[in-house]
Parts: structure tokens; C-alpha cells; sequence
């Protein structure tokens, strides 16, 4: 096989140029493996099939690469690379070798060294070709001549050939040197318009750096302002520690005190009664029967005199009052919350349950007369009359803690407490004067006092009462009344086994002038 034979046993029979990547088919046949699958894609129905011989695969058929081909053409080329740029001769050097020879004339089919190439080429007509490339890759593939000409209907080069014999006869052509402006012209718009998206890109840049600078900054105001919050946070939430720690250091101070006053009490009563002891076992040590008789009758009685029945029950730490300043130091706690949040900018949230209790304090009336209440229905009927001054809560209480407060003023006789069910259907039960009701109770006349089952437990107060505060642990069974003033002050607890839904109750009664 000689040469030109084997350099066309190196090429692609699609493309009729050396193999770029080969890939033998399982019929031994090989191709550009772009090529082939270029060639599969166009067919119809895409079945996959070899070119030459027409045999079918199936379509996951594998595509062996050929290496030792894709080695042979690289070799083959680059030899003929070389061989082609130094076998070049000068058409005007007549006798000389010149083999700096790098331009090809299309139109004279001349080649010309730089020298001539000045001389010579002087005029537009004349098509110029790099001679460093494969001049194979400038040739018709079908008629093997120079591709001189471009044809305007098809967009592809052409040879001469193709014109007078090929498919591109009674086309629009031109020499490929009067389309070469127009084509730059093409890709210098398309240059033009890649500048412009890239000058906009370079804006989206600047722009997106700008934006991750005042991201940064703002990101770090966001972390300054949290820490300022919560810097406050912590703040109030010291306070409320200290003041229900220091609550209960004063209680315990003053537990302390009064233990110790009655510890001083009761060692002074005890000393009484040692010497009493001791006086009246030197009387029996006595001998003298006269002396005997004139003091036992004054022994006796004074014996008598030392009752350790009247010495008072001391009790330990308040837990209902620990537990009223705790929930009070929270409820200043939230209201600091808030506070913070509306200097921040933050929003409050107002709760269902919130709604609720609104709607229903809007459904209760008091009737002019003073002496009934009434629960409203949405269209203003009055739907329940409550015995005289009394109000029961519409709400149950079945399980949990709850705590409400309520403002006294300078009310004469008032009444607060919880009551079950049946309170609502006896019209003549008052709060506190039955077996199921419980309540701390302000007659007309006389001082406070926690009321259950018609029974009265005197409650000290050192002030007058303008808020009280009533707290409730269902499972507990504690129901315990606090006054709100300077300081906070537990009046009373009812300590026993709730069994039924309980009620909050409370009652007024007005003077003549009030009314």
C-alpha cells in the first residue's frame, strides 16, 4: 500500500477528514465518533446503523474507542505538517528552495515567500492562505480542489468545481475575500455586543460588591441592636431576680427576728418556770410542816399561771407570698418586655384569649337600680338576672393556676372569692355563706375576713386595701387573697379539695349616695 493510500485509509469516510476520536462499530468499520452519532441523529427512524455497510445495532450499542488509530493519525499529521511547510516552493524564486514560504495565493494558486508576497500581492483580488495549516483541510472534499468561493444560498465555501459541475450551480457566489469583511463586520457586532454585556457585567459586579459591603455593615447594626436588646433583657430580668430574692431574704430576716424574739420570750418563761420548780422542791425538802401548809395553797396557784397552751405557733416562710412576688416581679418583667419592643420597633401580639376576655367583660351590664346584674346577649336582651349586687364569671375554672386582680378603692363593703356552679341557680346564696363558695369579705361595718360555710376568720390588715389579688391552684386546692400596695401583703389561704368547675365571684355594695 503506498502513501496516498494509506493517508485515505487515516480519514473519516463522513467527514473525509482525519479521524478525531475514532470509534470502531461492531462491524470493524471505524469513524469520528462525533461524526457517527451526527449521522445517527439525522436518520429516521434514529436507529443505529454503520455508513458503509449498511448493518444494523441495537440502540445501547457500544462505541469501542481506537486508539492505536487515534496514535497513527497523530503521528501521520504531524509529519505531514512538517513535510508540507518545508516542501513549499516559491513560484517567482525560479531555481531556489525557499522554505520560508508561509502564504498560498488561492486565486493564482501560487505560493509566495515574504518577499514576493509584497511584490506581487498588491491588489485586493488575490485570496491569501496560511500555508502552517493542513492544506488538505482547504480542499473540496468532493472535487479535492481549493475552496475559493463562497456560496451565498448554502453559507459554506466551495471550489471552482463545485460551481460548473457540483451542487451549487446557478447559486449566488463570491470569492471568499469579498465575504471576509462582511463577515467581520458580523463578528465585530457580535464583539460589540459582548463589550456591552460585559461593561454590564462589570456594573452587576461593582453593584453586587457594593451590596455585600452594606450587607455586611447592616448585618453587623442588626448584631449591635440585638445585643443592646437583650443586653436590656438580661438587665430586667437582674431586677426581677433581685427583688424576689430580696423578698425573700426580707422575709427570712424578719422570720429571724421574730424567732429569736420568741425564743428570748420563751427562755425568760422557762427560766420562770425553773425557779418556780426549784422553789417548790425546797418547799418539799422542807421539814417544817406549818411552813408547808402556809405556802402549797400559794404554790399551787402561781403553778398555775405558767400555761404553755397560750404560746403562739410561729410559722416559716410565706410560700403563697414568695410565689405573688415572683408572678408580680414576671408581670413588670413583661411589661419592661414590651416596653423594649415598641422602642425597637417590634410588634405586640394580641391573643385569642385576650379577645375573648373583652368580649365578655363587654357582656355584663349593671342595672340602674344597683341591686342586679345582668349577661347581655349580642342583641342587648337581658338573658340572666344575678341575685342583687353579686357577679358570677361566665368562665370556668377546671384545672390549673390562675390569678386575677381587683381594684377595692374606697368601696364600703365588697366581697371576692370563687364559688361552684350552683351559685348561679340559688338566689339566695351570697359569696362565702354556703359550703361552696369561698371568699374574703368587707362588711359595712367591721374589718376584713375570709368567709366559707357561714364560717369567719379574722384577716389583720395594717392599710387600706385598694388591690387585691386573688390566686388559684385548682389541684392544690389553695385559693390565697394578697394586697397590692408598696409592698405586697397575704391576707389569707383557703386550703381544701376543689371537686367541682369553680367560678370567680364578686359582689359590691353601695352607699345611698354611691347609688
Amino acid at each position: 500500500m503506498n502513501l496516498a493510500a494509506l493517508m485515505q485509509e487515516l480519514k473519516c469516510s463522513l467527514c473525509r477528514d482525519f479521524y478525531k476520536t475514532p470509534v470502531t462499530l461492531p462491524c470493524g468499520h471505524s469513524f469520528c465518533q462525533e461524526c457517527i452519532q451526527r449521522s445517527w441523529m439525522r436518520t429516521e427512524p434514529s436507529t443505529p446503523f454503520c455508513p458503509e455497510c449498511r448493518e444494523t445495532f441495537p440502540m445501547n450499542v457500544k462505541l469501542n474507542s481506537n486508539s492505536k488509530m487515534r496514535n497513527l493519525v497523530k503521528h501521520i499529521t504531524s509529519q505531514q505538517t512538517q513535510t508540507e511547510v518545508s516542501k513549499y516552493i516559491c513560484c517567482y524564486c525560479v531555481g531556489k528552495q525557499n522554505t520560508d514560504v508561509k502564504k498560498m495565493c488561492l486565486v493564482c494558486d501560487a505560493f509566495l515567500c515574504d518577499i514576493h508576497l509584497k511584490t506581487s500581492c498588491k491588489t485586493e483580488d488575490h485570496v491569501l492562505m496560511d500555508t502552517t495549516a493542513s492544506l488538505d483541510r482547504r480542499k473540496c472534499p468532493v472535487h479535492q480542489e481549493y475552496l475559493k468561493y463562497y456560496c451565498l444560498d448554502d453559507c459554506t465555501c466551495i471550489c471552482p468545481s463545485c460551481i460548473i459541475l457540483g451542487d451549487h450551480r446557478q447559486h449566488k457566489v463570491t470569492l471568499v475575500t469579498n465575504i471576509l469583511e462582511e463577515q467581520k463586520d458580523d463578528l465585530q457586532r457580535v464583539i460589540n455586543q459582548l463589550k456591552s454585556k460585559e461593561k454590564e457585567m462589570q456594573e452587576i459586579c461593582h453593584q453586587t460588591r457594593r451590596h455585600r459591603k452594606d450587607n455586611k455593615a447592616k448585618s453587623a447594626r442588626s448584631k449591635k441592636k440585638m445585643r443592646k436588646m437583650f443586653s436590656a433583657i438580661r438587665t430586667q430580668l437582674k431586677v426581677v431576680e433581685l427583688q424576689v430574692l430580696g423578698e425573700i431574704t426580707r422575709q427570712n430576716k424578719e422570720d429571724a427576728d421574730r424567732f429569736s424574739d420568741h425564743i428570748k420570750k420563751l427562755k425568760q418563761r422557762k427560766s420562770a418556770i425553773s425557779k418556780k420548780i426549784a422553789d417548790i422542791q425546797g418547799l418539799c425538802n422542807s421539814l417544817d410542816p406549818l411552813a408547808i401548809l402556809e405556802n402549797k395553797s400559794n404554790e399551787l396557784n402561781s403553778a398555775k399561771t405558767y400555761d404553755i397552751t397560750d404560746i403562739p405557733c410561729l410559722g416559716g416562710l410565706d410560700d403563697v407570698l414568695v410565689m405573688v412576688n415572683f408572678q408580680f416581679a414576671l408581670n413588670r418583667f413583661q411589661h419592661e418586655l414590651t416596653t423594649i419592643q415598641q422602642e425597637n420597633g417590634l410588634w405586640g401580639e394580641i391573643t385569642s384569649n385576650r379577645l375573648k376576655d373583652i368580649d365578655r367583660f363587654l357582656g355584663r351590664s349593671i342595672s340602674e337600680d344597683q341591686f342586679n346584674a345582668f349577661r347581655l346577649d349580642p342583641g342587648g336582651r337581658k338573658h340572666k338576672s344575678y341575685r342583687l349586687h353579686q357577679v358570677v364569671s361566665s368562665s370556668a375554672i377546671s384545672s390549673g393556676r390562675y390569678y386575677w386582680q381587683v381594684e377595692i378603692d374606697d368601696l364600703p363593703c365588697w366581697g371576692l372569692g370563687v364559688s361552684y356552679d350552683r351559685i348561679i341557680t340559688d338566689d339566695v346564696s351570697l359569696l362565702g355563706f354556703n359550703s361552696y363558695s369561698w371568699c374574703l369579705y368587707k362588711p359595712m361595718l367591721g374589718n376584713v375576713q375570709a368567709v366559707h360555710n357561714c364560717q369567719e376568720f379574722p384577716v389583720q390588715v395594717d392599710s387600706p386595701i385598694d388591690r387585691i389579688v386573688v390566686y388559684l391552684d385548682y389541684e392544690k386546692g389553695d385559693l390565697s387573697f394578697c394586697q397590692i400596695s408598696s409592698n405586697i401583703r397575704h391576707l389569707h389561704t383557703f386550703s381544701t379539695t376543689f371537686q367541682n368547675l369553680l367560678h370567680p365571684v364578686l359582689f359590691v355594695a353601695l352607699d345611698n349616695e354611691q347609688k
